[in-house]
């Protein structure tokens, strides 16, 4: 029975060829003999070629041959400092992208500290020197508020750090270590101090 199964297959594939082979048939007994029109561009690629074939080689050709060599060299070296040019600007694109995506995620708050650029100590208090010069020179620069509060809470001049993280919050709304720290000043703002034992 298994030596069946592949010869009938086998069989109908047959018929099959000789059905779709009788089919077509008349359609190619119909067909004439002449060939296929050729299209315009190829008769003009073929009269060109002919006409290029009657040509003297050697005083046309070579001239030809060192105009074309010229302007792909040209047309090369157009290319390749257009490349550096786009490099170069696609550089500089994505160095500025990266400091923005820096400074929007310290903004938001998710701690990537950024430098505060504070000159040298106005006044003999060093750092608190430094940090009030930083805000007077530039009132919108929340990382200098944010050190301004760190230090006056490390103080425990709590009014004065509370100050400090509203003027943040002032700069920047969606600050969200200024709310933390501004709702830790205030829960212990509200909270009376233990009694000494």
């Amino acid at each position: 029975m298994y030596d069946f199964v592949p010869i009938a297959v086998i069989l109908l594939a047959l018929v099959g060829m000789i059905v779709v082979i009788g089919r077509k048939i008349p359609v190619l007994a119909e067909l004439t003999n002449t060939p296929p029109a050729q299209s315009v561009w190829r008769t003009t690629l073929l009269r060109l070629r002919r006409l290029a074939g009657r040509l003297p080689y050697q005083r046309y050709w070579g001239f030809a041959l060192r105009v074309w060599e010229k302007i792909l060299r040209r047309m090369r070296i157009f290319v390749l400092k257009a490349e550096n040019k786009s490099a170069a600007w696609l550089a500089g694109v994505k160095d500025r992208s990266r400091q923005v995506a820096q400074r929007s995620k310290f903004l938001r708050g998710e701690g990537i500290p950024l430098k505060v650029d504070v000159p040298a100590p106005a006044t003999p208090d060093g750092e608190l020197g430094q940090l009030l010069a930083a805000v007077r020179r530039n009132p919108e620069d929340a990382p200098a508020y944010l050190a301004l509060s760190d230090f006056y809470l490390k103080r425990g001049q709590l009014q004065e750090a509370k100050v400090a993280l509203e003027k943040l919050l002032a700069i920047d709304p969606a600050h969200s270590i200024a709310r933390q720290k501004l709702e830790q000043i205030a829960v212990s703002v509200t909270q009376p101090p233990e009694a000494p034992v």
